[in-house]
């Protein structure tokens, strides 16, 4: 095979080397880019450009999964909290007539009712709260009627008796609240 050298008519077809220092000492020359070819100082700049927003797109990523994993450790908290709640109804059942307790179980009732407030107190500073029922206006999203009663003309569609106490987590429904409503 015969190499083929490059005539001065091809090395001409590429752009010229400039000399950009006015010193005739000083051999300093630029090469110019061809046309459609990129400067290196342009590629930089797209290079930077595609950074920032591999930046940005990983640290919406980054809030995006942050989110998520609050969401998610949210409803697992209302689920357990739910469940809690049933225990905690379930002493009040068991402690809503201490004075028919015997005198020498008077200090048992004592203790499960410390317990139960402490229980209580546990939920609220974690963001459980009670529902308002008693005296509002019923409300279908937090409350849930099981019965209504015969009231006067303004009393209607006011919440009459709480049957069961609603939750709320973080304004979020843990729990209905069982009401009676009056008509």
């Amino acid at each position: 095979m015969e190499k083929h050298d490059k005539t001065t008519d091809e090395l001409t077809d590429k752009a010229p080397l400039v000399s950009k220092n006015n010193d005739p000492d000083v051999e300093a020359t630029v090469v110019e880019p061809l046309e459609g070819e990129e400067t290196a100082e342009a590629r930089a700049e797209r290079y930077l450009d595609q950074l920032k927003r591999a930046q940005a797109d990983f640290e919406n990523y980054r809030k995006r999964i942050a989110r998520e994993r609050s969401t998610l450790a949210d409803g697992v908290k209302r689920d357990l909290f739910a469940r809690f709640l049933e225990l905690y109804d379930a002493l009040g059942s068991a402690l809503q007539h201490p004075a028919k307790a015997p005198p020498a179980a008077q200090p048992y009732v004592e203790g499960m009712q410390l317990i139960r407030q402490r229980f209580m107190s546990l939920l609220e500073q974690e963001g459980v709260r009670p529902i308002k029922t008693e005296g509002t206006r019923f409300d279908p999203e937090y409350h849930e009627a099981v019965a209504t009663v015969k009231g006067e003309g303004e009393d209607s569609g006011f919440v009459a008796q709480e049957v069961r106490k609603g939750y709320l987590y973080k304004d979020i429904l843990l729990r209905p609240a069982k009401v009676v409503v009056y008509e």
